[in-house]
């Protein structure tokens, strides 16, 4: 799934918030960045976009000398300002705006694609495993259909999916202006029917969405709560208390590490499904289409790219685990620290890791391995892919 997580989800941000936070080291090497004065990348909105933002920029400052700013910018304003150079560099794209990226690598070419950030991205349904261990059986969408009226509605759940993206009334509201009514009671009863599938915002629903519950038969509705704050709070607290929640949620995310949850076993991904007949044959074979796996890729602006000398080299080199970008994120999500709080706490912590990143070989301590670094390519936008 502001998640993602978000998928139209990872819904786009309707309205462009433009922070300046300076890391600038007072001792800069300009021949470090090429002709560039200063190095800037795009902050995301969530925790572990804004962990790679911050970590590189820590690197940048601490190691090159590289004064670096970092940029609170929506996605589409992000790939924007790669356009003219205003921003140098995108470290965590999901593929949700496949418009511009096609536009500005492929007709305008001011913008680089500089490879794979390491960890791989997943859309999916989860629910907690307290609540799913009592409940015989495997989490398959048949288990939930059985389930659908045990699944609470938090407070403050407002409908998903249906808000107009040119309409006047912004995040909360509907197109009209008015604000969305909270169906939400912590009670299975609040949704017209059935249990409910919860987002963070009302974006993050997807067609995909609509098109599984269809054709899964399954009495559902999605409902937003505002954002990824209130659904982490949401799933605590269901996670706690043993009771039924459906999210929309993905990996890599820092909360996987404190609450258990279990995935559905929504049906496989196959390629082209998103444009299919959505009528109970979403890939072409009968069989409803899941969601795909997304490998997150990073992007510099080209002049950059070309004349930002090591700096430039660095984020193109740069990439990590799922597992180390969650150790960040949850620093910044769940401890409260600033971006660069956590990065720097990190990158002390792994001096070797940071050592590889330098060495234009790449050699220096390896990557921790892990089973996983993603749940269930990017060309074009994959169905479901966040709009973060």
């Amino acid at each position: 799934m502001d998640a993602r997580p978000r998928a139209r989800r990872l819904p786009i941000t309707a309205v462009c918030v433009t922070v300046l936070l300076p890391l600038g080291a007072c001792h800069s090497e300009p021949a470090a960045a090429g002709g560039f004065d200063e190095v800037v990348i795009a902050l995301p909105h969530w925790p572990g976009g804004q962990a790679n933002a911050a970590v590189a920029a820590h690197v940048l400052r601490e190691e090159f000398g590289v004064p670096v700013v970092l940029r609170e910018l929506d996605q589409g304003r992000a790939w924007d300002l790669m356009d003219t150079g205003e921003v140098h560099a995108v470290l965590e794209d999901w593929g949700a705006l496949p418009e511009r990226a096609e536009l500005y690598t492929g007709r305008r070419g001011s913008v680089v694609d500089v490879g794979e950030l390491g960890p791989v991205g997943g859309l999916g349904w989860y629910v907690p495993a307290s609540w799913a261990r009592s409940r015989p059986g495997a989490p398959t969408p048949e288990w939930l259909a059985d389930l659908t009226d045990e699944l609470t509605v938090p407070p403050g759940a407002v409908p998903a999916g249906d808000t107009d993206d040119e309409g006047t009334g912004g995040e909360g509201t509907d197109d009209e202006g008015t604000e969305d009514e909270d169906i939400g009671d912590g009670d299975p009863e609040a949704t017209e029917a059935g249990g409910a599938l919860v987002y963070g915002h009302p974006d993050d629903a997807t067609e995909l969405d609509e098109r599984l519950i269809e054709d899964l038969d399954l009495d559902l509705t999605p409902v937003a709560l505002g954002g990824e704050e209130q659904v982490v709070a949401a799933l605590r607290t269901a996670a706690e208390k043993g009771e039924g929640l459906l999210a929309g949620w993905w990996e890599p995310h820092w909360l996987h590490a404190e609450v258990r949850l279990v995935e559905i076993d929504l049906p496989p991904y196959a390629e082209g499904c998103e444009d299919a007949d959505p009528a109970g044959a979403g890939d072409g074979t009968g069989q409803p289409c899941g969601y795909p796996e997304i490998a997150l890729r990073k992007y510099l602006n080209a002049e950059f790219a070309e004349n930002g000398g090591a700096a430039a080299a660095f984020l193109t080199r740069f990439s990590w685990t799922a597992r180390e970008q969650n150790e960040v994120a949850r620093l910044i999500a769940a401890e409260g620290m600033t971006p660069e709080g956590a990065a720097a706490r990190w990158v002390e912590a792994h001096p070797g890791r940071v050592t590889g990143w330098l060495r234009e070989d790449g050699e220096g301590d390896a990557a921790p391995e892990e089973a996983s670094a993603g749940g269930s390519g990017t060309a074009g936008r994959a169905a479901g892919a966040p709009s973060r």
